[in-house]
């Protein structure tokens, strides 16, 4: 089979790709300037969830509509957000 039959079979709309990505739900603040010599102090943001979005795209081309997971905190016990 050469490079080309290869490709071609991988064109098929049955063929996906999906990457999750995170999105944090409060960034990191931005880069401080300050005098040399002097401490420049910053709070970490305290919330650090993120937002994860689910990309998802067929080989021919076709986009499905991305998926957004929200942090959520589960009770095993109860099995009731």
């Amino acid at each position: 089979m050469s490079t080309l039959q290869i490709c071609e079979s991988l064109n098929h709309p049955t063929v996906y790709n999906a990457d999750e990505t995170p999105i944090p739900v409060n960034p990191k603040p931005p880069r401080k300037v300050a005098i040399k010599g002097k401490i420049c102090q910053s709070k970490q943001a305290e919330d650090r969830r993120n937002i994860t979005a689910l990309v998802t795209i067929a080989s021919d081309g076709k986009i499905i509509t991305p998926l957004l997971i929200f942090p959520n905190k589960m009770d095993w016990n109860n099995k009731k957000p």
